[in-house]
């Protein structure tokens, strides 16, 4: 085994080693998509499931993920400015009750509402009151605390538009348009109201007594438990197999999760109380919710901080020529335990040793004081100038060191299992490891003839740059994200621009046009800020921190909203450096904000670029929204229903179209070119934001998109061509016969406008719908090659959620 950072003979290897028995990896699927397999005979589908997943879907609101996900980073950002690692403040039971006093006009206006929503009810059901009166609460209330900021106002906003949403589903299931049993259909209004009111009451103090460090364990698998009583037998959760090995760490938790999660919970239990079939059913819910919201928060620990501070503090303490191994075998566990990765139990010992052992033996030329204080000075002249000079060179060489330890460490759960059972091939894998790593985080330390020979040794071609850690701020104990030591000054074309994604899939250009005002019809000048995140450090917190940077610097979604993922396409494309893009793979980066270790984030500076706000005609402004489309499918009512948002640009640029005679045609183009380049993302990196399938035999909510994987990517990939010629056929119908319905829509006092695109029992349909409950054996040739016989469009001013 040859590698530049091993400056010693062969490692010595077991002669007499006994292989460790082969051990097979089980994967365990998702419960909700874990179906019996029909073999060609269709299954019946439970008639409260359908309920259930119907209620459920008419529910959900996206726009309502991000209000939460905006207070929680309030909360976030509350928390932080009062909570110190040293002195009195250090104490959670302190900051608690500071963020409930600082929550408590929220509290009080939010509860003020609920009781009136109630008290509506109730009238209504002694008909003192109609179901109009009931609606117009929803639309005219005013909220009326003077304490209340900016993102609780809109919070507040959400809350009374997912109640008026539950009023309406109420009203369908007392008409039986949802089949959901005679109980509810039955039932008064105003005993559900004060139920589900009960419901939003505790799922939302617990998230503003709990706070966002403490969150998720108990939200995270709320709406599954409730979900699994209603669903198929085959559907509900099973305990998973203890597998001997765990293949992927888990990533922590962004934000954005935790609001989806605490939605799909609100849903879930809603749900569960509009279908129950008895009072009993009511009880025995709330119950459960009562016992599941009470547990315990998980204990907020800074095991792997203090853990990685007595490792760089033990290494300083080394002498020349001393071995590194024991400091190495106490850290090492540490890792693995934080990134819940289990060696296999065989051989764990075995395997523990490998892995100390080698590694001792590639840092040990940097240990001692006087390697490690020539490392500290190279850190140094890249840019390490931390708190002084004094404690940079004191600490930066070895604080390096055991960031490369520990990122070598971290890619040990990424290993295939066989590695684990041979030590040459373990050794191998370990090595390349640690040579990424030192890429990444060690200057320049080897003979140019090493990098000569060996090219990925350095993550640049053309640049000699290194990732330096950011210092934690006064409220952190962990360590802060990592920069860049060079801010890359570099042009955009047109071309780059097109061809670069960010989140969700959606090109750079787009991005840069509407949210921006930038529109890049020409090279221009750009400065490309680079960040990697910590596990403490998501965007957020980066956009917050970054305040020697222009245009971050604060807490806003304006800002941190700028930060785009560094796939190896986009460094590549941007600076000529696609050994500077994210490691994690380029679906795993672009399909959704992530907050775990090693993540990799661009900002671009470009003068003149301002976030775009858009004024409506009641409340404040807020942020202008990117052309997309999102699609929903359901295959309880056999319908497929598409919205293709066009952003003023857009909008604009299609009714100046539709407005010169005999240019329907140019028109149709341009709005096709939009709605393929969504439908491509749809069912690739945008399935989780921009996709969701209503199935019985899949939990519907924020995650259903991610069930089209059950689905063959060929049939996939022939129903997206399906609904590209079932679209562009009804559009440029819709162009040529209702261009007066588009041109009014774009005339509105709204931010660009909304096509609302609709199929009825398509061809086909439920083909897919039997695959979604596993059934492979009905698959034929020549699908999907009818057009639907029902289609509509519909343009409407906004963008209109659903």
């Amino acid at each position: 085994m040859e590698s530049p950072f091993l400056h010693f003979p062969n490692l010595e290897r077991e002669v007499n080693a006994e292989p460790l028995p082969v051990v097979k990896e089980t994967y365990t699927e998702s419960p909700f998509l874990n179906v019996n397999k029909l073999y060609g005979k269709p299954q019946g589908f439970d008639k409260k499931a359908e309920a259930y997943v119907t209620i459920m879907n008419e529910l959900h609101d996206d726009e309502f993920n991000e209000q939460m996900e905006d207070l929680l980073n309030e909360m976030k950002d509350f928390r932080e400015k009062y909570n110190s690692r040293d002195g009195y403040m250090n104490n959670e039971v302190y900051t608690r009750q500071l963020t409930q006093s600082y929550y408590q006009p929220m509290i009080r206006e939010m509860n003020s509402y609920f009781d009136k929503v109630v008290q509506y009810g109730h009238e209504v059901d002694n008909n003192l009151r109609t179901v109009t009166d009931l609606e117009t609460l929803f639309s005219d209330h005013e909220f009326s605390g003077t304490d209340l900021t900016d993102v609780q106002e809109q919070f507040l906003g959400g809350l009374k538009k997912a109640f008026k949403k539950v009023v309406g589903v109420a009203k369908k299931v007392g008409k039986g348009a949802i089949a959901a049993g005679k109980f509810v259909a039955k039932a008064a209004l105003g005993p559900i109201l004060s139920r589900i009111t009960g419901i939003f009451k505790k799922f939302l103090a617990g998230v503003l007594k709990d706070g966002i460090n403490l969150l998720p364990g108990k939200y995270r698998t709320l709406a599954q438990s409730l979900a699994g009583k209603l669903l198929p037998a085959s559907m509900r959760p099973q305990p998973a197999p203890v597998a001997p090995v765990t293949p992927v760490a888990p990533e922590p938790d962004s934000t954005r999760d935790i609001a989806e999660d605490i939605q799909d919970g609100l849903n879930a239990a809603t749900a569960q109380v509009l279908t129950a079939e008895n009072e009993m059913e009511w009880q025995l819910m709330e119950a459960e919710l009562e016992q599941s919201l009470d547990e315990a928060p998980e204990e907020n620990t800074e095991v792997l901080s203090v853990a990685r501070q007595r490792f760089v503090q033990q290494l300083n303490e080394l002498e020349d020529g001393d071995n590194p191994q024991p400091a190495v075998e106490q850290f090492a566990p540490i890792v693995t335990t934080a990134l819940r990765f289990a060696l296999p139990l065989l051989g764990k010992e075995r395997v523990k040793s490998w892995l100390t052992s080698l590694i001792s033996k590639l840092i040990t030329p940097f240990i001692g004081k006087d390697n490690s204080q020539m490392l500290s000075r190279l850190m140094v002249d890249k840019g390490f100038t931390m708190l002084n000079l004094e404690t940079a060179e004191g600490n930066a060489g070895t604080t390096a060191i055991a960031e490369v330890v520990e990122n070598t460490i971290r890619q040990v759960p990424e290993f295939p299992s066989y590695v684990l059972e041979d030590r040459q091939l373990f050794e191998r894998y370990i090595v390349q490891a640690f040579e990424k790593s030192a890429a990444a985080y060690l200057p320049d330390v080897l003979p140019e003839k090493a990098y000569d020979a060996q090219p990925e040794l350095r993550e640049s071609n053309e640049r000699s740059v290194v990732w330096k850690n950011e210092p934690p701020s006064a409220e952190e104990a962990a360590p802060g994200y990592k920069v860049l030591n060079e801010v890359i000054e570099t042009e955009i074309t047109p071309y780059i621009a097109n061809e670069i994604k960010t989140f969700g899939g959606i090109p750079l250009s787009v991005f840069l046009r509407d949210k921006l005002g930038i529109s890049v019809n020409s090279s221009i000048p750009v400065k490309v800020h680079l960040f990697e995140s910590s596990p403490r450090n998501d965007l957020f917190q980066i956009a917050k921190k970054a305040k020697r940077i222009r245009g971050l610097g604060n807490a806003s979604r304006s800002a941190w909203m700028q930060l785009h993922p560094l796939t190896s396409v986009a460094a590549g494309l941007l600076m000529r450096e696609p050994g500077l893009g994210c490691r994690r793979g380029k679906e795993n980066c672009l399909g959704k904000r992530k907050s775990a270790q090693g993540h990799r984030y661009y900002y671009l500076e470009i003068d003149g670029a301002r976030p775009q706000y858009f004024q409506p005609a009641k409340g404040k402004q807020v942020l202008r929204k990117h052309t997309s489309l999102k699609a929903r499918l359901n295959f309880v009512t056999g319908e497929i229903n598409m919205q293709l948002f066009l952003s003023e640009s857009d909008a604009q640029a299609v009714a100046a179209c539709l407005r010169k005679k005999n240019q329907s045609e140019a028109a149709h183009i341009m709005v096709m070119m939009a709605f393929k380049e969504g439908l491509k993302n749809i069912f690739s990196y945008g399935k989780f934001d921009y996709l969701k399938i209503v199935h019985q035999h899949v939990v519907p909510g924020s995650h259903s998109g991610m069930a089209i994987d059950k689905v063959p990517p060929m049939i996939t990939r022939s129903f997206s061509n399906a609904l590209s010629n079932w679209t562009g056929k009804a559009m440029i119908g819709f162009l040529r016969d209702h261009a007066d319905k588009l041109i009014q829509a774009a005339e509105d006092n709204s931010d660009g406008l909304s096509l609302r695109i609709s199929f009825s029992n398509p061809p086909d349909f439920d083909l897919m719908k039997e695959m979604l409950a596993g059934n492979y054996a009905a698959v034929k040739e020549d699908i999907f090659n009818e057009y639907p016989k029902e289609s509509s469009i519909h343009a409407s001013p906004g963008h209109q959620q659903d």
